[in-house]
């Protein structure tokens, strides 16, 4: 059998070599650095897809609080989670609070969890705040993108609520069922209203085209603007009992409605904000 001189031999060896390391080299664009806003920008994604609502949130917060490539993504979908949350956290501390009055042997277990949420309620409302002062300090914008689509979920109050109702405290893990079928309802309920469909999700998923659906300015400014109305309710005096913090955030909704002056529902709202204040005497 002939043999393969020796230089050919490692010529050929390198050959192999190379082409063998040039098939396990990258085959497409690196992934982003850790630390990065397109890092966190993936990482906030990747939670939202694993329903994990409070991680994806708390990245989309931080993020909507810089400046980067990312910043109006991060902002819009922002405003719709912390809203959601904001309402979820007051809704489940107000139900609660409902059924320890129910409660003859244990209200203390009911009002115990009712004070977490109130807690949880009043860092979400901050937070959504926080997002709304960052979207109305910026010109309004025609168009808001949103790039993750809203969850899949019913308009209808959990079936839970009725055992609250009757002053029963259902187990934990039913209890973290509960907050995230509310969640996603919340959620879902501030996608549409901004995307001008309040009562039609069906409208509202059918205008994501290409992975993204482009809310117009004005129903997305309204939609932060009744929101903040909203937040504004929780501080009063009949939940969180904050004065200072109703005053500072219905002057943030009143920035909202600057920006779309001449819409009717404004209008309306504008109103219920200058009676709340006098009622207030803020």
């Amino acid at each position: 059998m002939n043999k393969l001189p020796v230089s050919l031999t490692n010529i050929l060896a390198i050959a192999a070599v190379a082409a063998l390391l040039s098939s396990c080299g990258p085959s497409g664009p690196a992934a982003p650095a850790p630390g990065t806003p397109a890092f966190n920008w993936a990482r906030a994604q990747d939670a939202y897809k694993a329903n994990d609502y409070v991680k994806s949130n708390q990245l989309l917060v931080e993020m909507a609080q810089k400046n980067h490539e990312f910043t109006d993504r991060a902002q819009a979908w922002a405003a719709v989670m912390s809203l959601g949350m904001a309402r979820t956290y007051m809704e489940l501390a107000d139900k609660l609070d409902d059924g320890a009055k129910r409660n003859n042997t244990n209200p203390g277990a009911f009002r115990r969890v009712a004070n977490e949420y109130r807690s949880k309620a009043r860092a979400a409302a901050l937070q959504y705040t926080e997002v709304a002062h960052r979207v109305t300090a910026a010109p309004a914008a025609a168009e808001y993108v949103f790039v993750l689509e809203p969850p899949e979920a019913s308009f209808d109050d959990p079936q839970q609520y009725k055992k609250f109702a009757i002053g029963q405290l259902v187990p934990d893990a039913e209890l973290a069922g509960v907050e995230q079928e509310v969640l996603k309802r919340e959620i879902l309920r501030n996608a549409c209203r901004a995307l001008g469909a309040p009562k039609e999700p069906a409208k509202a998923r059918a205008a994501y085209q290409d992975g993204e659906a482009k809310a117009q300015g004005e129903a997305f400014l309204l939609m932060l603007a009744n929101g903040l109305y909203d937040v504004g309710d929780m501080f009063g005096p009949k939940k969180l009992d904050q004065p200072q913090r109703v005053k500072l955030v219905y002057d943030e909704a009143m920035e909202a409605i600057e920006l779309i002056k001449g819409n009717k529902e404004a209008q309306e709202l504008s109103k219920k904000i200058a009676q709340n204040r006098k009622k207030l005497n803020l």
